[in-house]
């Protein structure tokens, strides 16, 4: 039977106005809810994600994330006085699923650390005992300990209470809110999710157990889910992984093709990591491949078709660039995700909901290093400070590695992309206005192109010998 993640907001909350839009790392509060339910579908290989609003901009943002939203929450189910059963029931009744036994899951949006995997966990419970089940997390001290202020007395809330060391205490649990699950027809006949003795408590670490009251909650939220260590991209192992990777790009298509050889080793001799090659024919694209690595490069191509893509992989391509309109393709985000080859995905014109669906397919399909790349054009060189700032909120979002493809020309948007902690800078070694494209044109290129990596090196130098000395150091 396919489960029911419901996730109830309402629009008129009094503690922090508009709440459920608030981000953390970038996504509202609803979708993350959303986001999370959707995961625990996959998770389970079946679910439906509905979001019960009374508010517009709130079911609006929703869909935006991928819920459904087939109805509006009657305003008498919104106020602070009704009861979220109430609502919920309306809802199962809307739904027609009044009368099953469907796993209903409500997630709670003012939650908005908790795993998708611990939805799912909480779904498989209930369909295992057919008890309700709720999320739980240790609580820090023990509930003996707990106090009451009486005329300004303090009075032990318990009868229980006594002086101890905390570990002479069995453990105590506080209910999180993040998820609770029941069957429909027992929620609309009345049941309620917490029934002492028979609910089921599926715990939860307490570093995800936040729920948003306070507006420091939001804060501590933030922090949390923006501590995730970000991973190190790398297209080899020579590669120095904590190092901004320097890409050529050499794939111009209105270069000539026998000035490749040429402009493979002038990446490397400017200083280059990697060169991004045009795809070719199966034997010269294995030629260029095997040249480029005795010059120390790696290779990147940027498959056309799905079809393409194990055509580069047996030439020996280290990785794959995935271009915005490439990823709307899924038998090619499949095929490109299934060589586990590290992939630059080109985040350029992509919303945050679009990107992290195919983040999600991607790494459902087994990729491995995955580095998000946004690029600045010769117009924009004027105005970096719109262009680049996406690029901060994209590794903050996802936690991924994050890349400039800089076509811009000048040497403000290379360091700009120092600063913002670029895994990745990649340049045409060739730009567009050399046509028709000579040797002593690929010379010029490769002079310009070797000073930006030599300013860049200098100033990654210069960044490192200002980094506290370690203790054995001082």
């Amino acid at each position: 039977m396919t489960p029911l993640f419901i996730i109830p907001v309402r629009g008129g909350s009094k503690g922090i106005p508009g709440k459920n839009l608030k981000t953390v790392a970038g996504i509202s509060l609803v979708g993350r809810a959303v986001r999370s339910s959707l995961a625990a579908s996959r998770i389970l290989g079946r679910g439906r994600v509905v979001v019960d609003s009374d508010d517009e901009a709130l079911l609006a943002e929703a869909r935006r994330w991928g819920a459904e939203t087939p109805f509006v929450r009657p305003a008498a189910l919104a106020t602070d006085e009704a009861s979220y059963l109430d609502g919920l029931r309306h809802a199962l009744q809307v739904l027609d699923l009044h009368e099953t036994t469907t796993a209903v899951a409500v997630v709670q949006a003012t939650s908005p650390l908790t795993p998708p995997r611990h939805l799912a966990d909480a779904v498989l419970r209930y369909e295992a005992t057919a008890k309700p089940v709720v999320s739980v997390a240790a609580s820090s001290h023990p509930i003996e300990w707990g106090m009451r202020v009486e005329s300004g007395k303090l009075v032990p809330a318990l009868a229980t209470f006594r002086r101890a060391r905390r570990q002479e205490f069995p453990a105590a649990y506080e209910l999180t809110g993040a998820v609770s699950v029941a069957g429909a027809s027992y929620l609309v006949g009345g049941g309620d999710f917490f029934v002492p003795g028979e609910t089921e408590a599926l715990e939860l670490e307490p570093r995800y157990a936040i729920d948003i009251d306070h507006l420091e909650d939001l804060e501590f939220a933030r922090a949390i889910a923006t501590a995730e260590p970000i991973p190190a991209f790398s297209l080899a192992d020579e590669n120095e992984s904590r190092r901004c990777i320097v890409i050529a790009d050499l794939a111009r298509t209105a270069a000539p093709r026998n000035t490749l050889r040429a402009r493979i080793d002038a990446a490397a001799d400017g200083g280059a990591n990697a060169v991004v090659l045009p795809s070719l024919a199966s034997p010269a694209l294995k030629t260029h491949v095997v040249h480029a690595l005795d010059r120390g490069l790696s290779t990147l191509v940027s498959p056309e078709t799905s079809e393409t893509v194990s055509r580069l992989e047996a030439a020996g391509v280290a990785g794959l660039v995935l271009s915005p309109k490439a990823t709307a393709n899924d038998a090619l985000l499949v095929a490109a995700a299934a060589t586990r080859m590290p992939l630059l995905v080109g985040a350029d014109g992509l919303d945050l909901p679009h990107l992290d669906r195919i983040l999600m397919r991607l790494r459902e399909g087994g990729c491995g290093a995955i580095a998000l790349v946004q690029t600045v054009d010769p117009h924009q060189a004027g105005r970096l400070g719109g262009s680049l700032r996406p690029l901060g909120a994209l590794r903050e979002t996802f936690r991924v590695p994050v890349g400039l493809n800089d076509r811009s020309g000048s040497s403000t948007a290379l360091l700009a992309a120092l600063g913002l902690e670029c895994a990745l800078w990649q340049r045409p070694l060739v730009a567009d206005d050399y046509d028709p494209l000579s040797n002593a044109d690929v010379r010029h290129a490769a002079t310009e192109f070797a000073s930006c990596v030599a300013t860049l090196r200098e100033a990654e130098a210069l960044l490192s010998s200002e980094a506290p000395a370690s203790g054995a150091d001082r």
